[in-house]
């Protein structure tokens, strides 16, 4: 038999989704090879049976749906999705005909009025559509127990990101699969449902004879427009979210009573088409979850998100972005400048009378793009983006716009002097009318493609505001603070640089409105990534600004903390330290009550003190800059997640596993509560709790739990077969032999092993050392007496990969005979034993053990001669020294002869 072909069946086998599928490409791959096919099944079953110890229990709920169970004609075969209403599972259809099917049925405790009204609606809705890009429903019920359940098309699919991503979709490719969507999505309108939940993982995309087809699924928080779906009536509880925030409309996020229409679904559609371009949405997960309620509604109802192309122009992934789409970075931006901007745009309107009014319009729209004709859409004129922007930021404007401006991205620069400037620019309603005037003809979309003309801005200014050269200066620093903060980095430098000129004309090289003035440029240079430049800059306004009086050198602390970052990432510790030490207190003196700012300070100093050793200052550093981000961040909110990672992954690392762990558990409990935590840093905590428990003594029970979270989280981030997650396996592994537990240890082994072989490289020779660690496991199983079938199995598994693992597999195949006597398997033990007898030399202790265990097989199939024979050698055997040290040995023949010798004087062998 060849080892390797087996090897590779039972891999290919375990990678099936199901028992149904794995059983059916056995029966392809094992057709014409039935011993094949039988030592598979033996390495799955062992498999199977030896892993559970590690599995968590299988999920029945108390209504007794589970795979196996049957609901009406309907066999339950797994569990395939779960939402919040309800439990899909792949089932069989028994009559009148045969067919995998989608059941989906409420889930227990759940079946609530107003739940069973929800999934009514969503059964009715489904029934009353028929398109090829929506899964068909078939059939509906009850359970016996009165829970409802509907049957619908089987969609073997990936969500449509997933699948044009895989597939290296080009944008035209997926253009087309987004059109079809939106005729599915035409189709429900026409109905008179609204999907209110459209986003990747509700558009699933399947092959029909290899076509891509996408299919949209689960209506299930769907509404209808044009009549009552259900008898119960079914009303949207006052402020229930319904939907997904990236995904929602601002009237569904408004939540004031308006009517949701079609056009909420226009939006979302909106959405997914953004993302199918950038591989991002509009506003990111991340930065909604981590707002509150109200910030999050005043997210999606107020503020408009960049383009396509300007998201693209700026994000650091775009070499992959681009991949994914068979196009050049440069050039996946410039496609999507023009056309697809303006149809994303349109359908992303706040205001729902200016998107599409039909999801056929906007279908259309992207067809005429894909035709190289006119679209409706076209870019918003400038009176419109004014209107917009002075709506967004009334206040500021009424106040002076040139303050809002600098507010906007959050600078904790101004000082008395600078803000004087500002106070002094604001007095007059024409600096903000000049800076909307700006702001709308230097278009941040736009400006990257062309350079300022700086001489026309400042001409502009001079001739609204004549010698009042402080709000020249203020104006220009503050548009060329927005064009920064929209990475119009290029646009942004030559304002700076002009604003830095008027300073120096009214005040001098030593003024503080000339210093903060440097720390802005340098900042820009290390947006740039000019490190030299910036250095220069922050080290020149450091000089002007740290011999003012101590009211305006506040302003000194963010260049000091600039220039400090700007050395650390340079190695230059020792110089960075005291310039973070002057921040913390230059910020702490002042009475600054902003504990953002002087966390990072913190945060930043813990690094810079680890880096040279200090490991006592790093962690009292790390315990302050907790403290100091304490009010910023709520308790549970994924900031204070990380935060408590790094600080306990710090401790950890640095010998102090007590103080570690409160940290590395409060960050665990907040990551379990977020969908989709940072997984680096839900990694690291994970690890360390991991290793944690394995270290301390008595029951694994908490080691088992995380071991299980931490695997899934390596296996999400990397992959199942990823080298990195092997040393997981073996480290567990090594904690369970120490507790004496053999037998657990070993499905751990063989999966680290598999992993291991399957890596190759380096992976590969450590794998090979851990055979000679699971054999020698493997045999203290087999040959320990009174242990469960469950013991034995996980030592049958680690056995027969021993035997398809070495070359000479025979080596083995004694110890695979000795398991199945303690399984009871006495025919499958002599056919391992008997060739092991033939092959075996007189001088190892597993050649002894194998004669003894040889001798009760024979007796147990009523052989009492030859089995007192094979005895007798075990006996002459044990006489020598170096095999009568073991105690194993003693106790093998001793049992043995414990089974054998009562009937060597009968006349009579035990029965066969």
């Amino acid at each position: 038999m060849n080892n390797s072909r087996v090897e590779s069946v039972f891999n290919a086998a375990l990678e099936k989704g199901s028992i149904v599928e794995r059983a059916a490409y056995l029966d392809g791959a094992c057709s014409s090879d039935p011993d094949l096919r039988s030592r598979v099944d033996v390495l799955l079953n062992a498999h199977d049976e030896a892993g559970k110890f590690l599995e968590p229990p299988p999920t029945i709920n108390s209504g007794g749906e589970a795979a196996g169970s049957v609901i009406g004609r309907y066999k339950l075969l797994q569990e395939i999705g779960e939402g919040g209403f309800g439990v899909v599972y792949m089932a069989e259809q028994l009559e009148p005909l045969r067919r995998k099917v989608a059941l989906k049925i409420i889930k227990l405790g759940m079946d609530t009025k107003q739940v069973v009204a929800r999934f009514e609606t969503e059964r009715q809705a489904l029934a009353l559509m028929d398109h090829p890009n929506i899964a068909r429903v078939l059939d509906a019920g009850a359970t016996d127990s009165g829970r409802p359940y509907f049957v619908m098309e089987l969609v073997r699919g990936i969500p449509i990101t997933e699948y044009c991503d895989k597939n290296n979709l080009s944008a035209h490719k997926r253009l087309e699969l987004f059109i079809a969507v939106c005729q599915a999505v035409q189709h429900a309108h026409q109905k008179g449902i609204i999907h209110r939940d459209l986003k990747p993982s509700n558009v699933l995309v399947t092959l029909h004879d290899g076509t891509p087809v996408p299919k949209v699924i689960d209506f299930g928080i769907a509404k209808a427009t044009n009549q009552r779906l259900t008898e119960k009536t079914l009303f949207t509880e006052f402020r229930q979210f319904i939907g997904t925030p990236q995904y929602m409309s601002p009237e569904q996020a408004e939540m004031s009573g308006l009517d949701i229409d079609t056009r909420s679904d226009i939006y979302s559609l909106g959405v997914l088409l953004y993302e199918l371009l950038t591989g991002t949405t509009p506003f990111e997960a991340d930065v909604l979850r981590e707002a509150g309620f109200g910030e999050l509604q005043k997210l999606i109802r107020e503020q408009d998100p960049p383009t396509p192309s300007v998201r693209l122009s700026t994000m650091q992934d775009l070499v992959d972005i681009a991949k994914h789409r068979r196009a050049e970075p440069d050039a996946l931006s410039k496609l999507i400048r023009g056309d697809l901007d303006w149809i994303v745009m349109k359908a992303l309107e706040k205001d729902r009378t200016r998107r599409y009014e039909t999801a056929k319009e906007l279908a259309a729209d992207v067809q005429r793009h894909l035709n190289n004709e006119p679209v409706l859409a076209g870019p918003p004129s400038a009176t419109y983006k004014l209107r917009k922007f002075m709506r967004r930021n009334r206040v500021g404007v009424i106040a002076g716009g040139v303050v809002t401006a600098a507010l906007l991205v959050g600078l904790s620069l101004a000082t008395v002097g600078f803000f004087q400037a500002h106070r002094e620019a604001a007095h007059s309603q024409a600096v903000a009318d000049f800076l909307q005037e700006m702001l709308a003809s230097v278009d941040p979309e736009e400006a990257a493609e062309r350079d300022v003309d700086v001489a026309s801005v400042v001409a502009r200014t001079r001739e609204l505001f004549g010698d009042d050269h402080s709000t020249v200066a203020a104006t220009l620093s503050s548009l060329a603070l927005q064009l920064q903060y929209s990475g119009k980095l290029d646009a942004a430098e030559p304002l700076y640089h002009e604003a830095l000129r008027i300073w120096r004309d009214l005040h001098g090289d030593e003024h503080v409105n000339v210093g903060i003035s440097l720390t802005r440029l340098g900042r820009l240079y290390l947006d740039k990534g000019d490190d030299v430049a910036a250095e220069r800059a922050l080290r020149e306004g450091l000089e002007i600004t740290k011999d003012l009086p101590e009211r305006e050198r506040f302003a000194s602390s963010d260049t000091r903390f600039e220039l400090a970052q700007l050395l650390t990432r340079h190695g230059k510790f020792a110089e960075a330290e005291p310039l973070l030490r002057d921040t913390i207190r230059l910020r702490r003196e002042q009475g600054s009550d902003d504990g953002f700012l002087i966390g990072m300070a913190l945060e930043q100093l813990s690094l810079v003190l680890t880096s040279q050793g200090k490991h006592d200052e790093a962690e009292q550093a790390l315990l302050e800059m907790l403290e100091a981000y304490s009010p910023v961040f709520s308790p549970d909110s994924l900031r204070t997640g990380t935060l408590n990672a790094s600080c306990g992954f710090w401790l950890r690392q640095h010998g102090k596993p007590e103080q570690a762990e409160p940290y590395l558990r409060e960050a665990i409990r907040i990551f379990r509560i977020h969908e989709n935590p940072p997984r680096d840093y839900y990694l690291a905590a994970l690890d360390g709790l991991f290793y944690l428990a394995i270290q301390q003594d008595g029951d694994t029970d908490e080691a088992i739990s995380v071991f299980h979270e931490l695997v899934e989280n390596m296996t999400y981030v990397h992959g199942r077969d990823d080298v990195l997650i092997a040393p997981l396996y073996f480290g567990f592994a090594k904690a369970l032999r120490a507790r004496g537990r053999d037998a657990d240890a070993i499905p751990l082994l063989v999966e680290g092993i598999r992993i291991s072989r399957k890596a190759k490289g380096e992976a590969w020779d450590d794998a090979t050392k851990r055979l000679g660690q699971l054999a020698q496991v493997t045999r203290r199983v087999a040959v320990a007496a009174g242990l469960t079938d469950k013991q034995y199995q996980a030592a049958l598994e680690g056995a027969t990969i021993l035997s398809i693992s070495d070359s000479d597999a025979a080596s083995y195949a004694g110890l695979v005979g000795i398991i199945h006597y303690r399984l009871g398997s006495y025919d499958e033990a002599i056919k391992h034993l008997t060739p092991s007898r033939e092959m075996s030399g007189d001088g190892s202790d597993d050649v002894l053990r194998e004669r003894a265990f040889l001798a009760m097989v024979q007796f147990q199939l009523g052989n009492a001669e030859a089995a007192r024979g094979t005895l007798a050698e075990a006996r002459e055997m044990l006489k020598l020294e170096t095999l009568a040290k073991d105690k194993t040995n003693r106790a093998v023949v001793l049992e043995a002869e414990a089974l054998i010798s009562p009937a060597e004087n009968s006349e009579e062998a035990p029965p066969k």
